[in-house]
């Protein structure tokens, strides 16, 4: 049997979906999008270098931090194959954990700041 690496959603994520006229648009998903949805009508939104310095996130010479308070802060690297690294850390340590190799996705990344407990809303 293969396995296949199926995109997961939570509501609040935002994702292209489909009109009753066949045209895509943002929309941010809800619980009830999550239990009536057609997922062949949902396409994720690709993360973008554009998408995370519209979010906050501050170019260095090879990432994208985002400040997140006075303690920690969230590093993104793009890679050459255009999917990002997500990385973690605190201010006064010189150490940052990767927590997420080869994100492609915008929902990837909102799923990831959800985790780590940190509301930090979206625009695309």
């Amino acid at each position: 049997m293969k396995h296949m690496n199926k995109l997961r959603y939570i509501p609040g994520d935002l994702v292209y979906q489909k009109d009753d006229e066949g045209h895509w648009n943002i929309r941010s998903l809800s619980a009830l999008n999550l239990a009536l949805i057609n997922y062949k009508d949902i396409k994720p939104i690709p993360l973008t270098s554009e998408i995370l310095e519209k979010n906050g996130w501050r170019k260095t010479k090879i990432y994208y931090k985002l400040d997140l308070n006075n303690h920690q802060e969230v590093w993104a690297y793009e890679n050459h194959d255009y999917t990002y690294d997500i990385l973690v850390g605190f201010k006064k340590d010189d150490i940052l954990s990767t927590i997420k190799e080869g994100l492609k996705y915008v929902s990837e990344l909102q799923n990831i700041l959800f985790g780590l407990d940190l509301n930090h809303g979206m625009e695309v």
